[in-house]
């Protein structure tokens, strides 16, 4: 039996593909995938940093935005934890493995300079000490570099359920100051996102589905969103016009369109119905 893929592997799977061409906003998502899925482990007197992500796919674009936009080499591990020799010149593209953030997913490991490394992407200060939040300057950058910030978080700790009544899209954050930076940041692109707290866990979402296109659209989602979004306004007048003709045909004493809706005698200036739909009475 073939397995359903859910809407945020699918989102997931095209985000792996979106192609980023200008430094600045690949800068912006490496911050955004370091920063809600960076670790920081001191090993013999140096700083290690380990990214987990969802997909092997995820892995090597990461790997590859490392190498070529800060001159760090990573090493990509599997869920059990053994390297893979992957060409970081051509990432796999639609490999949708199980999303697992956390020890089932695949890692990407950076040995060498990853104290430099963190300090370049906002992880910590200049004394090495660690940072809660978000470099301001790149929250309150441009459009396109925000969008990127969400591309990279998401690409991380990302979800999307629905569509319908119950979509939402969620970014799990690690500290409260993340989710709010990511609250920020979605104010320049024109999404009410809002910050809440679900089980200790600090988390980024939005529930309205225009907010949701909005925001898959500018991190560069678009396949998807062809077979995913429909526009609730539609939907909603079509349910109301289908509701309203059902009922309209299951009363048994129907008005006809054609029969006068005044008694005979009574003109149509002192009819009770007239003017009472937007209608002027005639003269």
């Amino acid at each position: 039996m073939t397995r359903q893929v859910s809407a945020t592997e699918r989102v997931l799977a095209e985000l792996t593909g979106v192609r980023v061409t200008a430094w600045c906003c690949r800068r912006a998502e490496l911050v955004g995938v370091l920063r809600f899925a960076g670790q920081l482990h001191p090993m013999g007197g140096r700083v290690v940093v380990l990214v987990t992500v969802g997909s092997l796919a995820a892995a090597v674009r990461v790997q590859r935005g490392l190498y070529e936009v800060y001159g760090c080499r990573a090493d990509v591990l599997g869920p059990d934890s053994r390297p893979f020799q992957v060409d970081t010149g051509a990432p796999p593209r639609g490999t949708t493995a199980a999303v697992g953030h956390g020890s089932g997913g695949h890692r990407v490991l950076i040995t060498t300079g990853g104290g430099e490394l963190a300090r370049r992407t906002g992880l910590t200060d200049c004394a090495g000490r660690g940072l809660r939040g978000v470099p301001p300057q790149l929250v309150a950058g441009r459009v396109c570099d925000v969008a990127a910030l969400w591309r990279g978080a998401f690409l991380t700790q990302g979800g999307l359920s629905g569509p319908g009544r119950k979509a939402e899209l969620t970014v799990t954050c690690p500290t409260a100051e993340a989710a709010l930076a990511l609250v920020g940041a979605a104010r320049r692109l024109g999404v009410p996102v809002r910050s809440k707290e679900l089980r200790g866990q600090p988390q980024a979402f939005v529930r309205d589905l225009d907010a949701i296109n909005t925001l898959l659209s500018a991190m560069g989602v678009r396949e998807m969103l062809t077979r995913w979004y429909q526009p609730p306004a539609r939907a909603g007048v079509a349910t109301v016009e289908a509701f309203g003709e059902s009922n309209l045909a299951s009363r048994p004493g129907r008005r006809r369109a054609d029969r006068p809706c005044c008694p005979k005698g009574h003109g149509t200036t002192s009819c009770p119905a007239a003017g009472h739909h937007g209608i002027a009475s005639s003269a």
